[in-house]
């Protein structure tokens, strides 16, 4: 298996296992011309009560490269397609998930008995306030620290969706 494969792999495992703990269904997309890969769905209950099957629409990417990072973030190079795609006006809302894995490929898993470990973190962000692009090939997007995509985050950013309908 190549690289980038075992790689979407890694980003498709650590997103089931977080959605998984807090019992949020992750469906796999047959085609991923329109730039998503899964979508997560949970019946939400919301503020008055009502409850909503909610649907959140992810791509995922995973990066063992060295990233341009600062102190509120990272700089992470997504294909234009993705960009526009992302960006775009949809109905369920959708967001941009990042895996970061060490650059050592030995580094990626650690299995024993015990434990496993997959390294590292995945971010998430949201595209739709981005702004029209000339560039042909790749967009630079910062993704802050702060999005890091755990089992409450998941949770939380799905309990927004069922609130409002977006991020």
């Amino acid at each position: 298996m190549i690289d980038t494969l075992r790689k979407e792999e890694l980003s498709l495992s650590y997103l089931n296992a977080v959605c998984a703990y807090k019992g949020i269904a992750v469906e796999y997309q047959r085609h991923d011309e329109d730039s998503i890969d899964v979508i997560i769905k949970k019946t939400m209950t919301r503020s008055n009560g009502q409850e909503l099957i909610t649907l959140l629409c992810v791509q995922l990417k995973a990066t063992a490269q060295e990233l341009v990072k600062d102190e509120k973030g990272f700089s992470f190079p997504l294909k234009i397609k993705n960009y526009n795609d992302l960006r775009m006006e949809s109905a369920v809302p959708m967001m941009l998930c990042v895996l970061r894995l060490p650059n050592r490929e030995e580094d990626w898993l650690t299995h024993t008995v015990d434990e496993l470990i997959l390294r590292n973190c995945m971010y998430w962000c949201d595209l739709t306030k981005l702004p029209e692009t000339d560039n042909s090939t790749n967009v630079t997007i910062h993704i802050p620290w702060e999005n890091t995509l755990t089992p409450e985050t998941v949770l939380n950013l799905m309990q927004k969706v069922a609130e409002t309908r977006s991020l």
